[in-house]
């Protein structure tokens, strides 16, 4: 268990302290309670209460800085509720020790803010320094003259802590936040300075008040530049309060060299005042306030931008007019679009390409850290950091005084706005650097609208473009249909296995070997039969043996008897007459051509005695009806094995003239490229593309598989790549994935989607 640590009430136990010091004064002095005096305890006891806020700051070591020196300062003060001078020599040693060691303590955190235990012994010998120096007026060279630290000997040590406030704020590399911090104790010290000039110049007639609301000064200046309580705000502050000062001084030097116009002295000291105060404030403002002015007007132009153009000029040219140079090299990244826009000479903006590998440096930086960067602040520690060095050379590399990070409500880059340095040699300020994070966040705000707009446009004008290619294709269609049916009034539409526009490709030996049977067959018009595998192209060979037909002229039917019910083999066979509307049978669509029926076994006993009967006796009959039609029809059988092994009636078997064996495409591998191209050029009319073709290794692939699902697995295999190829060729990462694994391509992950989990299980029975 961890044991519980106690905190020790020191601001509490300071107020007591300066509760008792206080009422010892008055002890000793044996004076009346004044309301001066009461004053002056009352603040003892509130000072010691400020720093309770720093307490829980970030900075452990600089809070505790000024809660000490709230004590101290507290119980200086007490010392003084009975008059200037504390009326014993106690209390003028607790005086001159208490106000010599805010002092010390000042000079600490204007020389190591942040306070760490590293910097903490820089500032040892100077805080020290300070505090024997503020003690001086302990001695004078005629002896022990006054215990009261002197106030001559305590105003140049003051003025040296205020400067030193000064030189650490405006001339060390820090942060800007650490600027920030410094500007609120160097108020504070220059208010104590203030304070002790007024008791040097008015003497005995100065009251303990001034000194008091000195020393209160102080504390809370410290107190403020401990914690982070109002650092955006800091450096108005200061300026406003120096800009005060510069015009209330002119104000009455103008009042008091006017002595002959004593009436118009005060009116015009008064005007020059009001002149003065914002003349002094503007000129204090940080590099004139320029990079401030050019936020201002960024926020004005947001909202008129409608284009990224647009937010490009809007942004970088009051940017490029800040740094004093319209040459500036201010830009404006885009990541999603890896674009840079950059402003000419006229403040329009244009786009070029973004090279993501070259900006690395930045763009990491700004990923890991989000917020805004200034060379001038990293500079100082590249010597220890190496990374350092290669962010501050791409800036400089750019001559960008830093970089914005623009990111969206889920803390992601969108972009990089690079601030141009151009003839600015102030450091940035802390106040400078929050501007720019509140215009970072409407500019980024901006951006994401625009690119939501753009992309929304950009998927409208592609729908648009797909609905007019649909169009177009619709209507292509639709005059390929009026033609062919124009061309084929006597073909009837059935239900087939294969496909009609399926051509003949025969390079291979076994398909010449086909070709030749099928040439010597020509002449009978004996019922033939057909052995394929499935998907292994009947419908060229049927269309093959029906054009060396005496039947050529009449029309070609392929049927498929697997895809009718149970029971409707006869009646799809021969015909229907019963019912209102009669139905013709296939036999009769086929009157003087050709019947292909795919799969014989699925049609039934009962067709198969039909169609027995049609081949015998060149008839048929309707059920239902008395009267048979003729029909001349040559049959075309269909099986996955040889008629002689099939179910069928011995006398039909008998006069089927030969069986021919359909060579399956792994047997015909020399057809396969010409299949492939057949297939290709097919998928892309289907898909209303360019013609595309095929790379080396997707032909390596394509002769490597072993095709069970024949030519259909290959047409279909081919028309899922060229759905999914975007270039000019069908590449092997295109195949499905049975394909690819033939010759051991892998391909990437982003290609393993679920079409080619369709894909597989649509071939997984073949």
């Amino acid at each position: 268990m961890t044991p519980t640590r106690l905190r020790v009430p020191w601001s509490e136990l300071s107020a007591i302290a300066a509760a008792c010091v206080a009422l010892a004064a008055w002890g000793s002095s044996s004076r009346p309670v004044t309301l001066e005096g009461a004053a002056v305890a009352l603040l003892a006891m509130s000072v010691a209460l400020v720093p309770r806020r720093a307490l829980e700051a970030d900075a452990p070591a600089a809070a505790e800085a000024a809660a000490i020196a709230g004590a101290l300062a507290s119980v200086a003060i007490a010392t003084t509720v009975a008059g200037r001078v504390p009326p014993s020599t106690l209390l003028r040693v607790t005086h001159a020790v208490a106000a010599g060691e805010v002092l010390a303590l000042s000079t600490v955190l204007a020389v190591a803010l942040p306070l760490r235990p590293d910097t903490l012994r820089r500032a040892l010998l100077p805080g020290a320094l300070v505090g024997l120096a503020a003690s001086l007026g302990l001695w004078s060279p005629l002896g022990w003259v006054a215990w009261l630290p002197d106030l001559r000997a305590l105003a140049p040590v003051s003025a040296v802590v205020t400067v030193l406030f000064y030189v650490h704020a405006v001339r060390r590399p820090l942060a800007p936040i650490d600027r920030a911090r410094l500007i609120a104790p160097g108020l504070g010290a220059a208010a104590l300075t203030a304070a002790i000039v007024v008791g040097v110049v008015l003497g005995r007639r100065t009251s303990p008040l001034v000194m008091a609301a000195g020393l209160v000064a102080q504390v809370v200046g410290m107190t403020l530049g401990t914690g982070a309580i109002g650092l955006e705000h800091a450096s108005r502050l200061a300026r406003r309060c120096a800009a005060g000062a510069v015009g209330i001084a002119v104000g009455s030097f103008v009042a008091l060299e006017l002595p002959e116009f004593a009436a118009a002295g005060a009116p015009l000291g008064t005007l020059a005042m009001l002149l003065a105060w914002p003349a002094a404030e503007r000129r204090l403002r940080p590099d004139r306030g320029r990079l401030l002015d050019a936020c201002d007007e960024i926020d004005q132009n947001l909202r008129h931008v409608s284009t990224l153009t647009d937010l490009a000029a809007g942004v970088l040219d009051p940017l490029r007019i800040a740094s004093r140079n319209l040459r500036a090299p201010a830009a404006l990244w885009v990541l999603d679009r890896r674009e840079t826009f950059r402003p000419d000479v006229t403040g329009a903006a244009s786009a070029t390409d973004l090279s993501l590998e070259g900006e690395r440096a930045i763009l990491s930086w700004l990923r890991a850290r989000p917020a805004v960067v200034f060379a001038d602040t990293l500079r100082p520690y590249q010597v220890r950091r190496a990374e350092l060095r290669t962010l501050i050379a791409s800036l400089d590399a750019h001559g960008a005084l830093g970089a914005l990070p623009l990111l969206d409500t889920d803390g992601e880059l969108l972009g990089v706005v690079l601030l141009p340095r151009g003839a600015r040699v102030d450091a940035p300020t802390y106040e400078e650097e929050r501007r720019l994070a509140a215009t970072a966040r409407s500019v980024a705000g901006s951006l994401s609208l625009i690119a939501a707009m753009e992309r929304s446009r950009e998927r409208e004008a592609k729908s648009q473009q797909r609905a007019a290619g649909s169009d177009a294709r619709r209507e292509a269609v639709e005059a390929e249909h009026r033609h062919v049916m124009e061309r084929e009034r006597g073909l009837r539409a059935f239900r087939s296995l294969g496909s009609l526009d399926e051509v003949w490709v025969g390079y291979s030996a076994p398909m010449r070997a086909l070709a030749e049977r099928i040439a010597a067959l020509a002449g009978t018009d004996a019922p033939l039969c057909l052995v394929a595998e499935p998907g292994a192209g009947v419908a060229a060979v049927a269309r093959a043996i029906h054009a060396k037909s005496p039947a050529a002229e009449g029309p070609l039917v392929l049927l498929d008897a697997a895809s009718l019910r149970d029971g409707d083999g006869l009646a799809a066979l021969v015909g229907d007459q019963r019912g209102a509307r009669p139905r013709p049978g296939w036999l009769e669509h086929a009157i003087g051509g050709t019947l292909v029926i795919e799969d014989i076994t699925a049609l039934g006993h009962d067709a198969h005695v039909a169609l027995l009967e049609a081949v015998r006796d060149r008839s048929a009959r309707r059920l239902g009806a008395v009267d048979a039609y003729a029909c001349a029809v040559r049959i075309v059988l269909v099986a996955r094995r040889s008629v002689a092994d099939l179910d069928l009636p011995s006398d039909l078997v008998a006069r089927v003239a030969a069986t021919l064996q359909v060579p399956p495409l792994r047997a015909r591998i020399d057809d396969l490229e010409s299949l492939a191209l057949l297939a290709v050029d097919r998928a892309c009319r289907l898909h209303g593309r360019p013609a595309v073709g095929l790379t080396p290794d997707a032909l390596m692939a394509l002769r490597a598989h072993p095709w069970p699902g024949n030519v259909r697995e290959l047409f279909d295999a081919l028309d899922y790549a060229v759905a999914r190829t975007r270039g000019p060729r069908v590449a092997a990462a295109s195949l499905p994935a049975q394909v690819r694994a033939a010759i051991g391509y892998a391909a990437p992950a982003r290609d393993l989607d679920d079409d080619d989990d369709d894909y597989d299980h649509a071939h997984d029975d073949a």
